[in-house]
């Protein structure tokens, strides 16, 4: 008996003549047993090899049981092929019934206790042929007890039937609380065929008894003798040959003194010596575990936090060592440097197909010192290689986004997608794609397909040299010498002094080093001014002055260099708060809080453009522009693209201002009364009073519906002073005309209500009206929810108004490269133009004398130098100027003439021309246009209709008016055809004026389709040599 781990001779065996001590081999046959009740003093030592050719179980209650108590079993390696090995579930032809509640040699309530039926009454294994070869022994074992049954069957179930396999006797092993153990050996006949196992209850057990008797513990193996019982449930078990239950301590293990092939460790297990797992230990490793070719090298397993620590233990106080561990609520893998001291911390993080570096980790790769969240190294090889599922998959990497890289939601700000790299169609398709997140939505940005073809999906280019180019070489450009060229804009406060605007200039300077000055504006040369300059660094810089304080600086990061088109704009929004932003070449570059623009300019002393009262500028401009508001990033990027200014804010002139020094000055009211009165110290103020019966207060400046253009954008401003006493008005709208509210410029309706009581208030609006016919207005309110003035049966309402004014908003200045010439014109209606001192033109659009020589064919005709037998040739022939065509004999054929005797146009091929442009009788050539030019001199604001007879035969005629020192405007007149007023006088010649809606005025029957009448808008002044160059083309 081997009791405790050490093998002893009991006290009723007589020990042999000599000890178990030799170094011959020693062996124990199949069925020898060391059989004793006690324990004696004899000892089994085995100094040779051991050979057990059957099992060796130690601390078990029975051997064949199968159920360890304590300590060590060495056996065969099997498997117990049947499945589950408690109920017979999965056994054909089973009883018709049975229970599971028996209590099972293990302590559970397993044991099954069959209730046979006339159709079922076996188990029967089935093993499929070519599953073992033939003669392969198989060892089926069981374990029965008997309850009611009274026969003599042992064991109860009998073998009957078996197919292909030959068995020999039954073995049983009896068991406390009355079980047996009953095992039997077949050896399969033809491993080509099927086999049957089959055991009978139907020659033991009554039809429908249910107490016959109980099984439990089935077990099916290779082999031809049973091993302890290896319990199934859902699939075959193997055990290995050794297993240990309880604890091992192995003291200075040697490799050849215990070799383990397999086992399983259940306690606590202390090794001195050194472990080598799957070959020798090696070297000074103390453990060392090599794998298969095919298999794992090992795999450790923790509940929870529990994991692995490698590294320093250092006593468990100052260690250091790397920990892994698991989160089992998230199904991550934990890797962070573990400190003893103070418990460590997380850095890095596996699962749910995720890698995650945290704690403000960095990732190395290619380097072991990382300077940011993720550095990637090489040298020679890519740095990175995305490839997708498949080379037709996508790959992305995104950037920024939200803690899962998924876009921000709408609106939010604080965490944006602002980059996106798809590579489409991967190698295959080979393009790049580029997307960013404004805010809401990723956004397709920018493709390269694979040939190098761009697409920008209709974004912008900015800040490309290619683009500058493209724009600006080719056109007239002025050029400044550095020495003593400028340009003196024209213009007054109402288009450079502005507290909010922005100001652009394409220039190009030939060097860099020193400090210059592009434009300067000042009321002061030193002490009161607005400055672009650029820098002896090569940076731009704007900087202004107020009263000799600074009233802001702005400087570009990018210097420029020498020889190349530069484009800057520089924005101010007047808010007080980084409201300036500098852009070169459409990008923006500084932003920047200035106290004032250029509004803090009280009188204007020069604008200069090339030059200030400090530094000269060596280049060329071509293109200056000044607005009285605020650009915003996109159109700065059109501007630097070449795009013209939208025409809503084209041509922004100062269009009206209320004067209330004689009456209300063109202002109607629906209702109320108005009038010219003062409040305090302000002079020029409309009173207004709300009438006591009336409702619906409105006033507005009936020029506005022929100074403004619906949709177009304007600026709205005045003051306001509502006593704080009032029984209804307490709030004012601005409106359009008699209608509803203006729009802002996005478009949706401005509905601010100014309802400050008891100071003078100041509003300034940007806006448009969308009413074709009508301007601006204001609406007197009852309450601040917006309704309208009710009527009043008390005292009447009083409000003041004073400082109305209406200028458009956009391009107030515009120096572009077209208008070039003796004067740097403004393009816009005021007319600014720039007076040129020694800076010359480059570039400009000219056309000189052309000569061609050698011939230059046309058809089978040539142009020749003047020679007898050109083709076409220019002669002048006495009074006639002549373009006439020859054969090349030199045989003239006079077909085309250009002539000067009698004749504007004439084709023919005689002295007689068949067609003639002036002919009055010719049906073969009709007259298609003439011009006819007519001069109007203002009659001193009196007279705004002017008639005039042109002649043209038609009433189907075009109408040009422009001013006569603004020849790059036109001036907005009504039109009507013939004539249509009386009381004229002269205003010209050729040209009578008289009035509108006046006396008189009325159609002038009997006049012919020859007359056409001009109502200006606004009756023209008196100028001396005539204000207005009428064409009219019929």
């Amino acid at each position: 008996r081997i009791s405790k781990g050490i093998a002893r001779w009991t006290s009723d065996f007589t020990p042999p003549a000599r000890p178990y001590s030799t170094v011959n081999d020693e062996f124990f046959n199949d069925y020898d047993k060391i059989a004793a009740t006690g324990i004696g003093s004899g000892l089994v030592s085995l100094v040779g090899d051991a050979h057990i050719t059957r099992s060796l179980l130690t601390g078990f209650k029975y051997s064949t049981a199968g159920i360890p108590e304590t300590l060590v079993a060495a056996e065969e390696e099997r498997t117990n092929l049947l499945y589950p090995s408690g109920p017979y579930t999965n056994w054909g032809n089973a009883p018709g019934s049975f229970t599971s509640t028996y209590l099972a040699p293990d302590g559970t309530n397993s044991g099954i206790i069959p209730v046979c039926n006339s159709g079922s009454d076996r188990f029967q294994q089935t093993i499929n042929a070519d599953t073992y070869a033939t003669g392969t022994k198989l060892t089926l074992s069981w374990h029965e007890k008997v309850l009611d049954y009274s026969g003599t069957n042992r064991p109860m179930g009998v073998l009957n039937g078996t197919v292909n396999a030959s068995y020999g006797p039954f073995t049983s092993e009896n068991l406390p609380n009355g079980w047996v153990r009953y095992h039997v050996t077949y050896t399969i006949t033809s491993g080509s065929s099927t086999t049957y196992l089959r055991q009978y209850f139907g020659n033991s057990f009554a039809v429908d008894a249910t107490n016959q008797g109980v099984f439990w513990g089935w077990q099916l193996e290779v082999g031809d003798y049973p091993t302890s019982y290896i319990p199934t449930v859902t699939t075959s078990v193997k055990r290995k040959a050794l297993s240990v239950t309880g604890g091992i301590e192995a003291t200075a293990v040697t490799a050849t003194a215990v070799t383990a092939t397999t086992g399983t460790f259940s306690g606590d297990t202390t090794i001195n010596g050194k472990l080598g797992v799957g070959g020798d230990p090696h070297g000074t490793l103390p453990l060392l575990v090599i794998g298969g070719a095919t298999n794992k090298i090992a795999s450790f397993y923790g509940t929870g936090s529990n994991g692995i620590t490698i590294g320093d233990y250092g006593g468990g106080t100052n260690g250091k060592a790397l920990h892994m561990s698991m989160d089992v609520t998230g199904g991550y893998a934990f890797i962070h440097p573990y400190d003893y001291a103070t418990s460590g911390f997380t850095d890095l993080r596996i699962g749910n197909n995720s890698l995650t570096v945290l704690a403000g980790g960095k990732c190395g790769i290619g380097t072991t010192t990382p300077g940011s969240n993720l550095m990637v190294a090489s040298s020679g090889n890519p740095i990175l290689s995305l490839i997708g599922g498949s080379y037709t998959a996508a790959p992305q990497i995104t950037f920024g986004g939200d803690a899962t890289g998924n876009a921000p939601a709408s609106g939010n700000t604080g965490s944006k997608i602002i980059g996106q790299l798809a590579l489409s169609g991967g190698q295959a398709q080979g393009s790049l794609e580029f997307w960013t997140n404004p805010g809401d939505s990723l956004q397709q940005r920018l493709t390269i397909l694979k040939d190098g073809t761009q697409d920008h999906h209709a974004n912008r280019i900015v800040n490309s040299q290619t683009v500058s180019d493209l724009h600006r070489t080719a056109e007239p450009s002025l050029r400044f010498d550095g020495v003593d060229d400028f340009v003196s804009l024209g213009g007054d406060l109402s288009v450079w002094g502005q507290a909010k605007g922005t100001g652009s200039v394409w220039f190009k300077p030939e060097q860099v080093g020193s400090t210059a000055d592009i434009l300067h504006i000042d009321e002061s040369s030193y002490t009161d001014y607005w400055v672009l300059r650029q820098n002896s660094d090569g940076t731009m810089r704007v900087a202004g002055e107020d009263g000799n304080s600074s009233t802001g600086v702005i400087e570009s990061t990018t210097a420029v260099a020498a020889g190349k088109w530069y484009h800057l704009a520089v924005t101010c929004a007047g808010t007080g708060s980084n409201e300036v932003k500098l852009y070169l070449n459409g990008v923006e570059e500084a932003e920047a809080t200035f106290s004032a623009w250029t509004g803090h300019l009280t009188a204007l002393q020069s604008v200069w453009l090339g030059k200030s009262d400090w530094n000269k500028w060596k280049g060329e401009i071509k293109d200056l522009r000044w607005h009285n508001r605020v650009l915003d990033s996109d159109e700065v990027a059109a501007a630097y693209n070449g795009e013209s200014t939208p025409w809503k804010y084209a041509d922004a002139v100062f269009l009206y201002t209320a004067d209330w020094s004689a009456n209300v000055d063109n202002w109607t009211s629906t209702r109320g009364t108005g009038g010219v009165g003062t409040y305090e110290s302000e002079s020029e103020v409309l009173k207004y009073y709300a009438d006591a019966t009336d409702s619906s207060h409105f006033f507005a400046n009936s020029t506005g519906s022929g100074v403004t253009t619906a949709y177009k954008s304007y600026r709205v401003s005045f003051r306001y002073f509502i006593p704080s006493a009032q029984s209804h008005i307490d709030g004012l709208w601005i409106a359009e005309a008699n209608s509803g509210q203006v729009k802002n410029l996005d478009g949706t309706t401005h509905t601010t209500i100014y309802g400050t009581l008891g100071a003078w208030t100041s509003v300034s609006v940007d806006c448009y009206h969308s009413n074709l016919s009508s301007g601006f207005g204001i609406r007197a309110l009852d309450g601040g929810s917006g309704g309208f003035v009710g009527a009043n049966t008390s005292t009447d309402d009083i409000i003041y108004i004073t400082d109305w004014k209406i200028e458009a908003i956009g391009e107030v200045a515009a120096y572009t490269p077209r208008s070039i010439g003796d004067k740097w014109y403004d393009e816009t209606s005021n007319a600014n133009h720039g007076t040129i001192s020694g800076a010359t033109a480059v570039g400009e659009q000219r056309l000189g004398s052309s000569r061609v020589e050698g011939g230059v064919l046309i058809n089978d005709g040539a142009i020749r130098g003047g020679t007898s037998t050109a083709g076409v040739h220019l002669t002048s022939s006495g009074s006639d100027g002549v373009i006439q065509a020859t054969n090349n004999t030199g045989t003239s054929f006079n077909a085309l003439k250009i002539r000067t005797n009698g004749y504007g146009l004439e084709i023919s091929n005689s002295a007689t021309p068949s067609v003639k442009a002036t002919s009055a009788t010719s049906s073969n050539l009709k007259q298609v246009a003439r011009v006819e030019t007519f001069t109007v001199i203002g009659q001193g604001g009196v007279f705004d209709a002017y008639q005039m007879s042109h002649g043209l035969g038609t009433a189907f005629v075009n109408v040009s008016v422009v001013e006569d020192d603004s020849p790059f405007s036109e001036v907005e007149v009504e039109v009507r055809r013939g004539k249509w007023t009386t009381n004229t006088q002269a205003a010209g010649t050729g040209v009578t004026a008289g009035p509108n809606g006046g006396a008189g005025w009325a159609y002038q029957s009997g006049t012919t389709s020859d007359w056409v009448t001009l109502i200006f808008a606004t009756s023209p002044e008196s100028e001396s040599g005539g204000s207005y160059k009428i064409a009219i083309v019929g």
